[in-house]
Order: structure tokens, then C-alpha cells, then sequence
């Protein structure tokens, strides 16, 4: 049971290392699923955050401008870039990324609920086809086992 387990939860945690082939995406009217281009690299991840209309932002109206609007933004982005945007939470504001298809689902409190945390995270690794906190903790206690008894 317990070596079934690790071989399907290792089988799991190697379909969700792999990038995305999609992601929500903002897009005129509602944001959409789109396909990533294939030549987008291996280190792609969904992404979505906030930012605060500003003057010179083509995304918002003159009248968010105004009030300094925050807006929730979807895209796709490679992990070197993302790791930089998550220096600067003033600007990305509640940013969460994402490996799995589509895992940058459209939140109705994006802006105004706190951060994404890590139960989020997992909920959208579960939502598409991912491996839980709770396989992976099965995997991890089988795998200790499985290497204590060959050793």
C-alpha cells in the first residue's frame, strides 16, 4: 500500500512541476484562458495580482485613474521575473502564482483579500488535477519508511 502510494504520489508531484500550457489571461472585457506559446520557456507560471491605476496605465479609465482604482491583472510569466515582482508588493499588489492550467482562477476579492496563501495554493493545485498537501504528506511519511527498512 505504502510503496503504491509513493509511486503515484511521485507520479503526481512530476506532472505538477511541469509549466503551464494556459493561464487566465486579462484580456478586453473578462479575462479568458488562453494558450501559452510554446516558445514562452520551460519556467512559466500563472500569474495574478493587483495594481493601482496611474496616470500613465493604458489598462485603466480616466476615471479609475482618478480614484487610483485597484485592478486585478491575469498573465503568464517566467519565475525569474516573478521572483522580482514579489520584491515589490506595493506595486504587485496579493500577487500569487501558479504551475498547473489555468490555476490563476479569477477571484472575485482579489484586491481586497489578503495575500494568497499557501491553502490557496494547494486548493488550486487540487482544482486541476494536482497532488494535495495531504498526498504529499502520505508520500513523504511512505517515503521515509520505504528508505529506513532498505537501510
Amino acid at each position: 500500500m505504502c510503496r503504491l502510494l509513493a509511486v503515484v504520489a511521485l507520479t503526481t508531484l512530476m506532472c505538477v512541476s511541469a509549466a503551464p500550457t494556459k493561464c487566465i489571461m486579462s484580456t478586453p472585457g473578462d479575462p479568458t484562458s488562453m494558450e501559452i506559446p510554446a516558445d514562452a520557456g520551460d519556467d512559466v507560471q500563472c500569474v495574478r495580482y493587483c495594481f493601482t491605476c496611474t496616470s500613465d496605465d493604458t489598462a485603466c479609465t480616466a476615471g479609475e485613474i482618478e480614484t487610483s482604482a485597484v485592478k486585478p491583472a491575469y498573465i503568464y510569466n517566467i519565475k525569474e521575473t516573478i521572483d522580482q515582482m514579489k520584491t515589490m508588493p506595493s506595486v504587485y499588489i496579493n500577487l500569487f502564482a501558479c504551475t498547473t492550467d489555468d490555476c490563476n482562477v479569477v477571484a472575485a476579492d482579489a484586491c481586497t483579500a489578503t495575500p494568497a496563501s499557501e491553502a490557496e495554493a494547494s486548493d488550486a493545485i487540487q482544482m486541476h488535477g494536482g497532488v494535495g498537501l495531504g498526498a504529499l504528506a502520505a508520500f513523504l511519511a511512505c517515503l521515509v519508511m520505504f528508505v529506513s527498512v532498505r537501510f
